[in-house]
């Protein structure tokens, strides 16, 4: 049996509804349903292990509310994390917007080390499309973040999520 190499915490931060809790709920395990509930709380986690290079590395994933009610917890959430899902629904640009608040708040608690992959989700809804693929790559250049263009209902959301899960261990062993 392979030691952990690694604990690593990932936290999912975005607007309510933008889809953070089907996406973690496919992710974790491999279910996707059309009325995923909220979790009664501001986050809820699990653990998902990635055998890389013959080592298992552990990521603690985190999956923050929007809800603003539970907007003040979010930074207790942050505390530690290594990576960071900045998620936003394509079809609501405030959803957009609203990462200014979440990369303010990330950076206070942070600084601008972490680890960030900025996921455009909903593409199954294109056609009522208010942020372009385009506008999303652009914002992810910016942030030097990774970029997922994705869908909880598609399973190339979870290949597309752990590659870039993958990209970030790339840069521990480096």
């Amino acid at each position: 049996m392979n030691d952990i190499k690694e604990n690593i915490k990932v936290v999912f931060l975005g607007e309510s509804e933008v889809g953070k809790s089907a996406l973690f709920n496919h992710y974790i395990y491999n279910t996707f349903d059309k009325f995923t509930p909220h979790y009664d709380g501001p986050a809820y986690f699990d653990i998902k292990k990635i055998n890389y290079k013959n080592e298992d590395y552990h990521f603690e994933i985190w999956d923050i509310s929007g809800n603003e009610k539970y907007r003040s917890f979010a930074k207790l959430y942050i505390k530690e994390a290594k990576i960071i899902v900045l998620v936003y629904d394509i079809t609501k640009k405030s959803s957009f917007l609203e990462l200014d608040y979440w990369l303010e708040t990330i950076l206070k608690e942070l600084g601008p080390n972490a680890f960030l992959i900025l996921v455009g989700n909903k593409i199954d809804l294109y056609e009522n499309e208010e942020i372009s693929q385009r506008d999303g790559e652009k914002f992810a250049e910016i942030l030097k973040a990774k970029f997922i263009l994705s869908s909880a209902k598609d399973d190339n959301w979870s290949k597309n999520f752990e590659d870039a899960l993958i990209d970030y261990i790339k840069t521990l062993n480096k």
